[in-house]
């Protein structure tokens, strides 16, 4: 088990998918950090931490720096203000055309060159993260990925000695416990024709933000008592442009409609999943107050038969964007390009003459881009910091 003091809520970071926007991810983490004024010698503030997709890869660092309270804000802030788009935007379409005819055991091809993400992914130091597991500083590691082949959702899942993550009597998903390693961070961040999908023990995972983006059931199931969640779309933001691409009557071209499934990919279900969840705590509530223990422990045996886990409450810290990654990404594009190589050029071109500010969104590893949506998230969390001091410093009822 973890080091959380006795009677401590355990927390669980809820981490969401969304390609290069998971920079602004990172300064959230960070902000909350620094609202909290964690220094080295704390305890981790997230002993249970999952993720889709990039929230994988953010996920995998946090849990490598888990050792401090402060999670060497320094060394993970770094991760995101080093990146150069001539390395990691190397567009292969020769590649996903041949996939289309390609035979034998290869698995499915991608539009880019997958070589620069691996070494992203790789960039975990694992010897840290199993050593913080055998020390005890992390209760569960979690992240989701598609399995290919049967539709259904996996989460591959590391736990630490005594830990329970109870599986889904649901055969669309499923947990798989392991020993994790950047293969499974790459599988879950395996974004379909843009990146290819993983091969682990005979069978091929794609990007788990397909289905779920944001896992809140597998950190709740995985222990959590509490959860802050990061989601990296503000759906609020984005009706007005696209109720007005609607209106256009214009047929989606082929970038559109790549857009649209890096759009659906980064849509989160994170409001469904809180008023489903909001109700559940007012439902526990109300059973709670007006059933006897003998009786309410009836209803929580038929639930654990029913969904393999009983109900509780749990509290709910959310964070969203407060901008359009869209008109950001292609404001900063138009910035960029004159100081790139031809390819990188042509590319931000294409996205910028085109509109296609969601899809570029999603691959801009660049600094320009990822170095100032780090500054952001950590202001918005700053922005946000009494909330947070009180979300941490209050008790479970």
């Amino acid at each position: 088990m973890s080091q959380q003091s006795v009677g401590e809520p355990v927390t669980g970071l809820v981490l969401a998918g969304g390609g290069a926007r998971g920079a602004y991810e990172m300064g959230i983490v960070l902000g909350i950090v620094e609202a909290l004024g964690l220094k080295e010698s704390d305890k981790t503030p997230f002993p249970i931490l999952c993720g889709t997709s990039i929230g994988s890869i953010n996920a995998s660092w946090i849990a490598a720096f888990s050792e401090k309270g402060c999670l060497d804000a320094k060394e993970l802030t770094h991760q995101w203000t080093d990146l150069d788009l001539e390395h990691y935007v190397r567009i292969e379409p020769g590649s996903l055309m041949l996939s289309a005819l390609a035979r034998g055991d290869k698995g499915p091809a991608s539009l880019l060159n997958s070589a620069p993400f691996e070494e992203f992914a790789a960039r975990t130091p694992w010897s840290k993260v199993q050593k913080n597991f055998k020390d005890g500083v992390l209760d569960a590691l979690v992240f989701t990925a598609l399995e290919l082949e049967t539709g259904r959702t996996v989460w591959f899942s590391q736990l630490s000695e005594g830990r329970d993550f109870p599986d889904w009597r649901d055969q669309r998903r499923t947990v798989i416990p392991t020993r994790l390693s950047e293969e499974h961070v790459l599988a879950s961040s395996a974004i379909p024709l843009v990146l290819p999908a993983r091969k682990i023990d005979g069978r091929y995972y794609s990007d788990g933000g397909a289905r779920f983006k944001t896992p809140l059931a597998a950190a709740i199931r995985a222990g959590a008592e509490r959860l802050v969640v990061i989601s990296l779309r503000n759906p609020d933001l984005d009706v007005s442009r696209q109720e007005a691409r609607a209106k256009s009557g214009v047929a989606p071209q082929p970038l559109t409609v790549l857009s649209q499934l890096l759009g659906a990919l980064s849509y989160d279900s994170t409001r469904y999943d809180m008023e489903r969840l909001q109700g559940i705590n007012q439902l526990v509530d109300t059973l709670e107050r007006t059933l006897d223990a003998e009786q309410l422990e009836r209803v929580q045996e038929t639930l654990r038969q029913e969904r393999g886990a009983s109900w509780k409450q749990i509290p709910v810290l959310k964070f969203e964007p407060t901008f359009d990654f869209h008109e950001y990404a292609l404001e900063k594009a138009r910035e960029r390009i004159s100081s790139l190589g031809w390819r990188q050029r042509w590319f931000l071109q294409l996205m910028e003459m085109t509109g296609q500010g969601t899809a570029l969104s999603f691959l801009f590893f660049d600094k320009a881009f990822t170095e100032e949506l780090v500054d952001m998230g950590r202001a918005d969390a700053l922005a946000r910091k009494d909330e947070i001091c009180e979300f941490f410093r209050s008790p479970l009822s």
